[in-house]
């Protein structure tokens, strides 16, 4: 098993109103990456980057240890994506997959097609641009997990999906990470998923990384603060957005593992909490 699952160093995309720009992105092999930002920035295109389906650039790329220009086949093979921009045919139902799709896998595992089928209730004979938006999501996902993948990629998988839907499609997700050689790159605005299953959490603003973490380091470090009275003097560098309040101050510190000697008051913030901390930058922890 190759040390990362993603390896991308100074890779680079140009378009005429865009350009992506990122020194390095690392994944290592059996964690679950979170990948988050506002849109337009640059998510998709990185997405898009690394499989080589972009012109692109890049110093150094590999997925699960090859390169897309020497072993696609391969690569593609023990890669399950999924994007919002559904790519089955919409004349095509549940068993014209199988018999169409499914043998340009080698691993496709039929008998685990039609259990997932079975679970999430999905008709076998119904055409897929008859498909709502939410089943097209649930579809997509468990092909891509039918063919026993290593390396999951997911651009906005769970943005159709109902609450119930989606807790369903978080835990077959959970279940894929169980076997310590699968990896999970995971682009949403769902912020709360990530909550749930990320290892680390990559911010990506204007097509450059704003910052790149692991989720415990981001939220040891990125806390609400409350103090009585007068501020202390050796947080205020660290301080985020401060409120005056009746008892004293408020605010956010990017610093709250390494200040909690201090006379105040750390609580944990949720990603999206982190995220609306605009001012954040990656020297910042």
């Amino acid at each position: 098993m190759s040390e990362y699952a993603i390896k991308a160093e100074n890779l680079q995309v140009h378009y005429p109103n865009f350009e992506l720009a990122v020194d390095q992105f690392y994944l290592p092999s059996g964690y679950v990456m979170g990948l988050i930002g506002r849109n337009g920035a640059g998510k998709t295109t990185l997405i898009d980057a690394l499989l080589d389906s972009t012109p692109a650039h890049a110093e150094h790329c590999e997925l699960l240890g090859m390169r897309m220009d020497r072993q696609e086949r391969l690569i593609k093979n023990q890669i399950g994506l999924v994007s919002d921009r559904f790519i089955f045919p919409n004349a095509y139902h549940a068993m014209k997959l199988i018999r169409r799709i499914g043998p340009f896998y080698d691993q496709f595992d039929e008998s685990l097609f039609r259990s997932f089928i079975k679970q999430f209730k999905l008709p076998l004979s119904k055409p897929f641009g008859e498909f709502s938006a939410g089943m097209k999501a649930k579809l997509s996902i468990i092909f891509a997990l039918a063919h026993h993948p290593k390396l999951m990629i997911l651009d906005e998988p769970t943005a159709n999906l109902d609450p119930v839907s989606r807790r369903e499609v978080l835990n077959l997700l959970y279940e894929f990470m169980q076997q310590e050689d699968h990896s999970l790159l995971f682009s949403t605005h769902n912020t709360a998923d990530l909550d749930k299953i990320a290892d680390y959490v990559t911010c990506l603003e204007n097509g450059r990384v704003k910052f790149s973490s692991s989720k415990e380091t981001l939220m040891e470090n990125i806390q609400h603060f409350r103090c009585e009275g007068k501020m202390p003097k050796s947080m205020k560098e660290f301080v985020l957005k401060p409120k005056a309040t009746d008892m004293g101050w408020e605010g956010v510190c990017t610093r709250a593992s390494q200040l909690r000697h201090l006379p105040v008051e750390f609580t944990p913030l949720t990603l999206e909490e982190i995220m609306l901390a605009q001012d954040l930058t990656y020297e910042d922890f």
